[in-house]
């Protein structure tokens, strides 16, 4: 399968950091955001639940305010305790419109409805009944007990849809835990595999050149040398592969120089050898003491030069044939009986 490489190395490194990154960055960015949403939203609960809980309160405490100040109002007949029932009136239309303003107060809105609409009928009834000098009569007494009543109903309700959205809260708090945990144990196996093949990507042509080097070192001339991967490492692959060209082509000379120069150094050597020989034998007549010895020692030098210009022939081959030498192991002290039987008479 042909493989689709950037023009070069750096892009592919840094296409792979990115395609690594960008999963954990797009999941560190929806943590973050939902993070965010729950701060928000406990936020916003916490205020909502306050300003409920305080206003319920203010609208329990001013609603005894009013009937106590309307009560001795009646009885002693004090300005003071008038405008100490206006306030407390006022006090309490305030807190009612914070808890129609409250979103978790909207299932009470009919209860508060109707507890502001008795309140401004009662109010109305008992500055009337200021203006007429009446007194404090039954029927207010029973509309304070009533307002009463239905502002303690108000306030239960207000704290039990505060412990629901608290339960709702938790459990929202659950499911986004839940599934950041799931998203990670997704993300996680997907950036390693990710990981993974960028650095197969990276690796596959890096082993490839790496394989061709020993290639080259071993003296395989014969293969080309072709590297798939970025435009970089593309171009090195062709240098390499013209490095090989030119080699096998120094591997060529070399070997017709060894050839020729075994042809050229054999030719000589070997008629020193043979006229050394005929001397030997006495073709040309025969020789003294001093002669045979002279005539022994040049045959001999010929045939230790003749395998010493062999074994550089050899030597020089085997440097430019490394992957083909077959390499064994000797015993060095029969080598070192050989050369000794070499140098025998040179020696004595």
């Amino acid at each position: 399968m042909q493989i689709t490489y950037p023009k070069s190395f750096l892009k592919l490194l840094l296409i792979g950091f990115a395609l690594v990154m960008l999963p954990l960055i797009a999941a560190f960015v929806n943590a973050n955001l939902q993070f965010n949403k729950l701060t928000q939203q406990s936020l916003f609960n916490m205020s909502q639940a306050v300003e409920t809980t305080r206003a319920s309160q203010i609208m329990l405490e001013e609603l005894a305010v009013m009937e106590r100040s309307a009560r001795q109002y009646f009885v002693l007949r004090d300005q003071v305790l008038l405008s100490n029932f206006n306030q407390a009136h006022e006090r309490l239309g305030a807190a009612l419109n914070i808890l129609l303003l409250q979103p978790i107060a909207l299932p009470q809105h009919t209860d508060l409805m109707s507890f502001t609409r008795q309140e401004n009928d009662l109010y109305q009834s008992i500055t009337q009944a200021q203006h007429n000098k009446a007194d404090f009569d039954d029927s207010m007494v029973l509309n304070f007990a009533t307002l009463t009543n239905l502002a303690n109903q108000i306030s239960t309700s207000n704290n039990a849809l505060i412990d629901q959205e608290a339960v709702t809260f938790k459990v929202r708090v659950s499911q986004v835990k839940k599934a950041l945990f799931w998203q990670m144990l997704t993300i996680f196996p997907l950036v390693l595999i990710i990981a993974a093949l960028i650095t197969w990507m990276i690796a596959r042509p890096i082993r490839r050149i790496d394989a061709a080097i020993n290639q080259l070192g071993q003296g395989d001339y014969e293969h080309v040398i072709h590297i798939n991967g970025p435009g970089d490492l593309r171009q090195l692959g062709s240098r390499l592969d013209w490095l090989r060209i030119a080699l096998k082509d120094l591997h060529q000379q070399k070997q017709r120089f060894l050839q020729q120069a075994s042809h050229e150094l054999k030719t000589p050597l070997t008629a020193i050898r043979e006229a050394s020989e005929l001397l030997h034998d006495g073709v040309a007549g025969n020789l003294n003491t001093q002669q045979n010895q002279i005539v022994t020692i040049l045959r001999d030098s010929s045939l230790r030069l003749q395998r010493m210009i062999e074994n550089l022939l050899k030597y020089t081959e085997i440097q430019f044939n490394a992957a083909k030498s077959n390499v064994s192991q000797q015993a060095l002290n029969v080598v070192i009986q050989k050369v000794l039987q070499a140098y025998a008479l040179t020696i004595a």
